[in-house]
């Protein structure tokens, strides 16, 4: 499954607020595991790789790892006599078809159990692009954001207004307006 940089996106969102590194489970052999779990003393993050390509293949794999994360939860909550919560984190590999968007916002708003959230590639130059559906989910940090001072193109102004934009950045708003009001300028 290309990954794109789903696996260290997810990591870096998930340690800003506390979380431990993704750890696979279930490795066989050499094939890649399909899940992952990050843990903090508050909640357990699941990370699935989700295969299925129809909807009842999906479901079948949604229910697994949402049982799977109820009994890894029941242990922690066991162990430490606190309650743990629980996120369902679904990546698929491709955009869904159309049909099964339904079936996807009912486990999205079903809060039984855990959080759950599900997202898919959707193009895009950098990781966070990608998988933009995924900072949708409540319990991962956002990205870094951009320096906005370089992305902003300053507007070319006429004499006149460069003028006045000179005076403001020399002596504020209020001292230019009082200036142009004292000489009587329209």
């Amino acid at each position: 499954m290309d990954d794109s940089g789903l696996l260290e996106l997810v990591e870096e969102l998930a340690c800003k607020v506390g979380f431990g590194k993704l750890e696979a489970l279930d490795r066989l052999g050499d094939s890649e595991p399909d899940h992952y779990l990050s843990s903090s003393s508050y909640a357990k993050i699941l990370l699935l790789r989700a295969n299925g390509e129809d909807e009842e293949t999906l479901q079948r794999e949604i229910r697994s790892a949402q049982d799977r994360l109820d009994s890894l939860l029941a242990d922690e909550e066991r162990r430490q006599g606190v309650v743990i919560d629980g996120y369902l984190l679904v990546s698929l590999q491709a955009p869904p078809a159309p049909t099964m968007l339904s079936m996807i916002r009912e486990y999205e708003l079903d809060t039984h159990l855990c959080r759950k959230h599900i997202f898919w590639p959707e193009g895009g130059a950098t990781a966070s692009m990608q998988w933009r559906r995924l900072l949708r989910s409540t319990v991962l940090a956002l990205p870094d954001s951009t320096n906005s001072a370089t992305q902003i193109a300053w507007p070319e102004f006429e004499k006149d207004y460069n003028e006045i934009w000179r005076q403001i950045s020399r002596s504020g708003s209020s001292a230019a307006a009082a200036r142009k009001f004292l000489r009587g300028d329209d």
